[in-house]
């Protein structure tokens, strides 16, 4: 028999609208797969998650192309996102990831 250490007591911080840590509920995330300055292939991708139940979407900004694609991509996804429920869930964070490419 498997036997688990009690949970650490954590804080609840939010992620946009989206609580996590703490008490709360655990909340679906993920990140695209997709190039980010490929707007469509992007916006498609976000859709999908929502669709899966979704709440908290990634992207990667690697560069100043992925950068200038990300308001075109939020604008797309923004308004949808109070319209896609899944139960009780809908997509309530688009969040970003940035990366650097160290000069060596």
């Amino acid at each position: 028999m498997l036997t688990f250490p009690g949970r650490k007591k954590t804080r609840t911080l939010h992620v946009g609208a989206v609580p996590v840590g703490g008490g709360s509920t655990i909340s679906v995330q993920s990140m695209t797969t997709t190039r980010t300055a490929d707007v469509s292939s992007t916006v498609d991708q976000i859709r999908h998650l929502q669709t899966a139940g979704c709440e908290i979407v990634r992207i990667a900004v690697p560069d100043m192309e992925a950068a200038q694609a990300v308001s075109s991509i939020k604008n797309m996804v923004s308004p949808d996102t109070q319209n896609v429920k899944n139960g009780n869930r809908s997509l309530r964070y688009f969040g970003l990831e940035y990366y650097s490419k160290k000069q060596g």
